[in-house]
Order: C-alpha cells, then structure tokens, then sequence
C-alpha cells in the first residue's frame, strides 16, 4: 500500500522537514507531502478532501489539534487522521480518539517503520469504519421500511430505535416512540409476563423467545403485538 498523498498540519518547519525525512525513509513509494502551517488552513485542507491521509499536530500556535480534529470530523471530513502529540501520558491522545482520529503518535518517538505502520492503520481503520457505516445505514434502510413493527431497546426497556410500522399498532409514529420505555405501550395486565420475557431474553442472549401482549394504540383501543 502506498500514500501518494499526505497532508501535515503543524506549524513548525523543522517538523515539516523530519517528516518529509521520515517518509522516504520508509519506502512506501512516491509520496506528496503537502503543508498547513496553521488551524484554518488545515482545516481548509481537510475539507478539501484531497488527502489519502492528514498528520495533524496536537499545538498549532494558540490552537490545538483536537479542537481542529473535532471540526473537521463535525463538518464531514472522512480522511484518514493521526494526531501527533509530545503528551506521553496518553491524555490527549485520548481525546484525539474521541473527537475521531484513527491513530496517534508521540512526536520524539516517531521513527520511518512507526510512522509507516501508523499510516497504514490509519488508512485502514477509516475503510472498516466506512464499510461499517454503509452497513448500518443499509440495514436501517431495510428495517425502518419493514411492514413489520421492529424495536431495538435497551436493558431497562427504554426504545432505542423502531420501525415506521410502529404507527399502524400504536397510532404514534416512530419519532413519538423512541426515547420512551416500551412498558409504556404494553397493557397494564401484560407487563408482569412481558418483563419475565424480557428478563429471559438478558438471562439468555441469543436465544429465541416468543411473548405475545397487548399494545396500548393512542387513541385507547388494544391490540396485539410480539
């Protein structure tokens, strides 16, 4: 695997310089570095999206790097990140990968192999989140047009997510139900024996267990549901 083109954000030259270094020392073909010596003009880059992979370096004058990761991946940057810090105890590296860095480095420890090994992760970290993500919104696709009412809750009951086919059991669409604890909707004679059901389902992941109830429709009438 080869990166033809790595955008750095750092505002000292020197590093600049060492990276440059660092990059053909690690023979992974021809690479462009490109630089942005401050906040805006790498974020302007990043948005850009002209990069296979961006090294973003944790102090950038009166700003920081996960201040501008975080804008990025905010403002829909899907390129590859690595944040570059001299904090070795992890703190901002923790942070980094919170707002959605792939991979961090600590700046004095960086040789060619580390920084090659660090880009390809990175590079291949992103794929397997964006396959991810295609993944989930495919399958969300295929459930919310179900003519099935599919629910996704929590341990304690509380509605997570739920199909459209929802309204025709309870008369409220699907936005007026999730965030709400899915006891609420069952018939008060029902909940005894649909919580021992859901208390067998935690005890027992992956097992299969059919319960039928009565669903409470917003207009008071009951019906069935599964």
């Amino acid at each position: 695997m080869t990166f033809p083109s790595v955008l750095l954000i750092d505002d000292d030259e020197d590093d600049y310089l060492l990276t440059r270094t660092l990059l053909e020392e690690a023979a992974v073909g021809p690479v462009s570095l490109d630089w942005a010596p401050t906040y805006q003009r790498g974020l302007s880059s990043l948005l850009e999206e002209a990069h296979d992979v961006a090294l973003i370096d944790y102090r950038l004058g009166k700003d920081n790097g996960v201040d501008l990761l975080r804008a990025a991946r905010a403002l829909g940057c899907t390129t590859p990140l690595i944040m570059l810090t001299g904090d070795a105890d992890g703190r901002v590296d923790r942070d980094a990968m919170k707002a959605g860095a792939d991979d961090y480095l600590v700046k004095g420890q960086v040789t060619a192999l580390l920084l090659e090994r660090s880009l390809r992760y990175a590079v291949e970290h992103r794929r397997v989140l964006d396959l991810l993500k295609d993944r989930e919104e495919h399958l969300r696709a295929v459930l919310e047009n179900s003519s099935d009412a599919i629910a996704l809750l929590d341990p304690e009951g509380t509605v997570l997510f739920v199909s459209n086919a929802i309204e025709r059991c309870v008369g409220n669409p699907a936005s007026q139900i999730v965030g709400r604890n899915t006891f609420e909707l069952i018939h008060p004679a029902d909940q005894p024996r649909i919580r021992e059901a859901s208390a067998q389902c935690l005890a027992s992941p992956g097992n299969r267990i059919r319960a039928e109830y009565r669903a409470k429709h917003c207009d008071g009438r009951g019906g069935t549901g599964r």
